[in-house]
């Protein structure tokens, strides 16, 4: 199964794309051609760039799926005004019942 198939699929296997990463970066090592690594494994010429480049900074830990939620929500309301908002949808829930 090619790495876009996998990799593009709602359902991820996070172990197969993992170990896909691994055999890609370790064939680009081998033979150090990003155009031929590409081939061989289906994919764009900046997708083994991208995991080539990752490998080289963290190691085995850089082909690991990065999280994508922010650490810190900005925006957020506080607790209270939350409370607020769920009362008044509530009433509102209410009055359209009657």
């Amino acid at each position: 199964m090619k790495y876009s198939t996998i990799a593009n699929n709602k359902l991820k296997d996070k172990k197969i794309l993992y170990d896909i990463r691994r055999q890609m970066v370790e064939y680009y090592m081998k033979i150090n051609s990003y155009k031929s690594t590409a081939e061989k494994f289906g994919v764009n010429l900046k997708t083994v760039i991208k995991w080539v480049k990752r490998y080289k900074e963290k190691g085995l830990e850089g082909l690991k799926d990065i999280k994508r939620t922010p650490k810190k929500i900005h925006n957020k309301v506080s607790e209270e005004i939350e409370k607020l908002v769920i009362e008044l949808r509530k009433r509102q829930a209410m009055v359209q019942e009657d």
